[in-house]
């Protein structure tokens, strides 16, 4: 039996989402409807409220403009709410925001901004994001909880609770810490030792040596919260940063325990710590992967809009559009594949190759001749010169090489070093087509090679119409448009 089978599915979570037009809920709900969660609609600020009266909420998607109660009014209401203080608020805004906006937003307590019109697969990845952390606060608050109860109900046999304490926080890989206030004793747990870069009992316990770990940014924050739950007798919890022995700088989660005297001078303290750095990192990390997921979907938009624009420009009826339009789109498309089996970092120059002109090829492979050293091309670059590839291969079908039976392309290109880096010379030669003449107007293809291998690229392009069959010739910067990798 398969191990996953034996545990339970995840409890579902509550997303409440806030707007005035039912068509705009209904298009959230459908969008969010492949998270498995549980989806509550509000179409007012008041109905809001009322659903957050009834029900924990995991997340709330908020419309900014809406009437009576707008988006940051209902978010500051909310935020007035002791319940709801760590609630996450995602704005959706159709309207344009300004700097101060979002800065407003944010001041109210909003976690995220989504434009519209809105990203689906964005949407949903920022949404999974703090269902996530909201399912992993409450377990980490369950095991606050049973760590408080176990203290509270400490008995004689108090010794024997501390090592099956120990036991599982070690197994959680948690590090602990137990200060007896009013002696100014203090132990660290072994797992603590190692979540600060110390050996075991490398330096002794301390107040100072718990504050000199703290990160200065945080300390001043840290400590007002934990006079805050001294003076109110409430459990602290505070996420920040520790400086390791060896300089690093880690994220953690805290919660800690106090016990009082009659006075209500607090007398003991019990900590535990969680390395949360890891988590963390995979949250920046997420951010930056929907930023730039955002700017490709926006860059591909307004290539498809400028293929749509160009073709309809030159071709004759509506049935030579949608052809022309189709094959442009699915050129595009596969680029696009290529690029995403490489993470978006790079694309062989051969590949690229092959996947426009490969299908023309005899068996004898023979009619194709690609001839050049292995050249990996930044993700702009092969965009612009995959289209390119395109409307040459598409012309030489057409009217040249690949037109006649006995008709050949060979692509030849290298690489040189030059002042300004380095730079790729590609030639494109066809033979054994029809007698090539002059076009008497440039169509689609010797427009996009002006206005996107020239003007977006750099590019420099030598096209010669000889009689025996076309001969292009391709030079641009393979350095200066390469794409930086977003850092794991």
């Amino acid at each position: 039996m398969n191990e996953n089978t034996l545990k339970p599915p995840a409890e579902k979570v509550n997303i409440l989402l806030v707007d005035d037009q039912p068509a705009k809920l209904m298009s959230y709900e459908v969008i969010l409807r492949e998270l498995n969660e549980n989806l509550l609609v509000a179409n007012s600020g008041k109905e809001a409220l009322e659903q957050l009266l009834k029900n924990d909420v995991a997340v709330i998607l908020v419309d900014v403009c809406m009437p009576e109660l707008d988006g940051f009014q209902l978010a500051s209401m909310i935020r007035a709410h002791p319940r709801f203080e760590k609630t996450a608020i995602i704005f959706i805004s159709a309207v344009q925001m300004s700097d101060e906006d979002r800065i407003k937003g944010y001041s109210m307590g909003a976690v995220d901004y989504v434009p519209v019109p809105v990203v689906p697969e964005v949407l949903r990845a920022k949404v999974r994001i703090f269902t996530d952390l909201y399912r992993k606060g409450q377990q980490f608050e369950k095991l606050n909880v049973e760590l408080e109860q176990r203290v509270a109900e400490r008995t004689a046999k108090l010794n024997e609770s501390e090592q099956r304490l120990r036991l599982s926080i070690d197994i959680a890989r948690l590090g602990t810490w137990d200060w007896k206030i009013d002696t100014d004793e203090m132990n660290w747990s072994d797992s603590f030792y190692k979540i600060v870069g110390y050996a075991v009992d490398e330096i002794k316990p301390s107040y100072n040596a718990w504050r000199d770990r703290v990160h200065p940014d945080d300390i001043d924050l840290v400590e007002s919260q934990m006079r805050k739950a001294i003076a109110e007798h409430l459990p602290f919890r505070a996420t920040y940063r520790l400086l390791r022995s060896d300089g690093t700088i880690i994220w953690c989660e805290s919660s800690r325990h106090y016990e009082y005297n009659q006075q209500g001078e607090p007398v003991r303290m019990i900590a535990v710590v969680m390395d949360v750095s890891d988590h963390k990192r995979s949250e920046e990390h997420q951010r930056l992967m929907v930023r730039e997921l955002h700017h490709r979907v926006k860059n591909t938009l307004a290539t498809v809009q400028a293929i749509a624009s160009s073709t309809a420009r030159s071709a004759p009826d509506m049935e030579s559009f949608l052809n022309s339009f189709a094959d442009r789109i699915v050129s595009l498309s596969k680029t696009h594949t290529l690029l995403v089996t490489n993470n978006w970092d790079k694309i062989s120059l051969h590949d690229l190759l092959v996947s426009e002109l490969g299908t023309y090829d005899n068996n004898a492979q023979e009619r194709i001749i690609l001839d050049g050293p292995s050249i990996d091309l930044a993700s702009d670059t092969a965009l612009s010169l995959g289209m390119a590839i395109h409307e040459m291969t598409t012309n030489a079908a057409k009217y040249g090489a690949l037109s006649s039976p006995d008709g050949s392309i060979h692509v030849s290109w290298s690489s040189q070093n030059q002042t300004s880096g380095k730079i790729l010379s590609l030639s494109w030669q066809e033979a054994g087509g029809p007698e090539v003449a002059h076009p008497k107007r440039k169509g689609f293809g010797s427009q996009l090679i002006e206005k996107v291998l020239v003007a977006q690229i750099g590019a420099q392009v030598d096209m010669n119409y000889l009689k025996h069959g076309l001969q292009c010739k391709i030079s641009l910067p393979l350095e200066r448009h390469a794409l930086k990798k977003i850092a794991a």
